[in-house]
Parts: C-alpha cells; sequence; structure tokens
C-alpha cells in the first residue's frame, strides 16, 4: 500500500497576497470595494463579446443568399461592431483603473509581508512546544484587531487635535473680529462727530461684516479634509501598521 501525503500549508507569497487583500480592503474599503465591481465588470464583458461572436458565426452560417444583400443581417452585423467598440472603450476604462487601484494596493506590500513573515515565525514555535499551535483563522483576527487598535489610536489624536486648533482658531478669529468691530465703531463715531449724524447703522453694519467673514472662514475650515494620503504618509502609516500589527500578535503569543 502507499501513501500520500499532501501538504495544505499555505506558502509565504501566497499568504502575503491573502493579507494584502485583508489589509487594503480594511484601510481602503471603497478602493476594495471598486476592485471587485471592476473584476466583475471585467467578466461580465468577456461574457458579452463571447455570445457577440457566437451569434455573428450563427448569422453567418444560417444566411441564405448573397449576404450583401441580406439587410437584416447587415444591420445586425453592425450593431454588434457598435456595441463591441463600446465594450472595448469600457474595458480599457476598467483596465486603468485597476492599474491605479494595483499601484495603491502595492504600498500596502510591506504591511502584508512583515505579518506573513511573522505568522510563519510563530509556525516554528512548535517547535519549543506544541502549545504554541496557532491557525490562519485565529491569526487573521489577531491581524485585524491590531489595525483596528491603530486606527482608534490614530481616530482619537486626530479628533484631539482637530478639536484643539478648531477651538484655538475660534479664539484668535473672535479676538481679530473684536479688534475689527472696534476699529469701525470708533472710525464711525468720528465720521458721525464731524458730521453731526448717528453713526449707529454704519457700525452695525460695518460689525456684520468682519462676522460675516469669519462665518465664512469657519466654513471653510469645516469643508477642508478628504484628501487623498501622499507617498510619505502612506508610508508613515504602514509603518504604523507594522508596528501595531507586531506589537499585538506578540501580546498574543505571551499571554497564550
Amino acid at each position: 500500500a502507499e501513501c500520500t501525503l499532501v501538504n495544505f500549508m499555505v506558502t509565504f507569497t501566497g499568504l502575503e497576497d491573502q493579507l494584502l487583500a485583508l489589509v487594503v480592503r480594511k484601510e481602503q474599503p471603497d478602493l476594495a470595494a471598486l476592485g471587485e465591481k471592476l473584476i466583475t465588470q471585467q467578466t461580465g464583458f468577456k461574457i458579452k463579446m463571447r455570445e457577440l461572436e457566437d451569434n455573428i458565426l450563427y448569422k453567418l452560417a444560417t444566411a441564405e443568399g448573397d449576404i450583401t444583400e441580406d439587410v437584416e443581417l447587415i444591420e445586425g452585423l453592425e450593431e454588434s461592431k457598435r456595441v463591441a467598440d463600446e465594450i472595448g472603450l469600457k474595458a480599457a476604462k476598467a483596465m486603468e483603473t485597476q492599474e491605479n487601484i494595483k499601484i495603491t494596493s502595492e504600498k500596502y506590500r510591506p504591511v502584508a509581508n512583515r505579518t506573513s513573515l511573522i505568522f510563519f515565525l510563530m509556525g516554528n514555535l512548535v517547535k519549543i512546544h506544541t502549545y504554541y499551535i496557532y491557525s490562519l483563522a485565529a491569526f487573521t483576527k489577531v491581524f485585524f484587531r491590531g489595525i483596528d487598535l491603530c486606527t482608534s489610536a490614530e481616530l482619537r489624536e486626530k479628533q484631539d487635535t482637530a478639536e484643539a486648533v478648531f477651538n484655538a482658531r475660534k479664539k484668535l478669529k473672535g479676538a481679530m473680529n473684536a479688534v475689527k468691530i472696534a476699529n469701525m465703531l470708533g472710525a464711525a463715531a468720528a465720521e458721525a462727530a464731524e458730521d453731526r449724524e448717528p453713526g449707529e447703522a454704519p457700525a452695525e453694519a460695518a460689525a456684520a461684516e468682519p462676522e460675516a467673514a469669519a462665518e465664512d472662514d469657519d466654513e471653510g475650515d469645516e469643508e477642508a479634509g478628504g484628501v487623498q494620503m501622499t507617498d510619505e504618509e502612506m508610508a508613515e502609516r504602514c509603518t504604523v501598521l507594522i508596528e501595531s500589527i507586531t506589537s499585538t500578535v506578540f501580546d498574543y503569543i505571551r499571554r497564550g
């Protein structure tokens, strides 16, 4: 009798690719969803093109007489060509978008590479004791936990910083508006004294202008944001993710 052993263990490169997809889906959910949508769309394009080809071949095979005089056949071929050209343009645009998504996703490659290395290092711990046996499913949960802890800490820090900056700007603008209003009231009072006419209305109008400008500035500050990360910011983010995931895995192993 013969016995064949099959090793179903994931490879280092294969796990790295899986983790890359997971970290992109976690960090850039919109980007990951768009990538999946484009893959489905590309598959639909291939199916549609195959249907058009089969339809053209069927019409040519079943055509009777001189095909150059078959108006219905010619119109059908022209419609098939139009649809094929349209699908070709959409497919080219989808391919370009997929390339851009791939470029952005590859920026997270260091995170996936380090995490894959950590998993295989954990697998070697079984040589010390059988207690150290970890499944890929359990490791994936720890992997997500490291990302969540990193994201929560950064989010709290950004919120605190943004709130402090907003309050500081608000106080500064309030002081500047008070100075502007005082200057305008003083100028209006001097002009009123010269002309012997009440200047309350002009002063109120002048005071309203800086207040309106301050409101516009506040609205501009609130609308700012949503800018994509630069390469430097992306590299810094990956470094933070690597440190958080490594620390989380270490605590997981240490606690058992």
